[in-house]
């Protein structure tokens, strides 16, 4: 157990993935008895740490492809697998959609600040009236 701990920590100097720590962890709880809060303590962790990489082995598949690749975070991955039943995919998707959206929201701004330094207050003024005539 303690020659896990280690590789768990050390690693090379290379850190573990979360989904790497999660089996390591399951290891240690399955084949040596601990439980997540002696691990949390011996490699100076949170529990709540600890009880978020145990989760991801739970997690669907798709859930992990998609922290794999960055499209959702460590936490938003446990999260989606804590209220999983059946929806994981569901809530997966609505949690891309919302991510999208607000890339897109801030390109937009990007965009508007854009036009803003190009025209001018008055160019936008002008727009936002034709808008509310019904004119654009």
């Amino acid at each position: 157990a303690d020659s896990l701990l280690v590789s768990i920590g050390a690693n090379q100097g290379e850190p573990l993935s979360a989904l790497d720590e999660g089996a390591a962890f399951g290891r240690l709880i399955d084949h040596y008895g601990w439980e997540a809060h002696m691990i949390a303590e011996k490699l100076g962790k949170s529990r709540s740490y600890v009880s978020e990489r145990l989760r991801l082995r739970e997690a669907d598949p798709e859930v992990l492809q998609a922290m794999v690749a960055g499209e959702v975070s460590i936490r938003d991955a446990v999260d989606i697998t804590r209220h999983q039943n059946g929806t994981a995919t569901e809530k997966l998707t609505q949690l891309k959609d919302k991510k999208a959206a607000k890339r897109a929201t801030k390109t937009f701004r990007e965009v508007v600040w854009q036009y803003l330094e190009e025209y001018g207050v008055e160019a936008i003024e002008e727009i936002i009236e034709d808008f509310t005539k019904g004119r654009a």
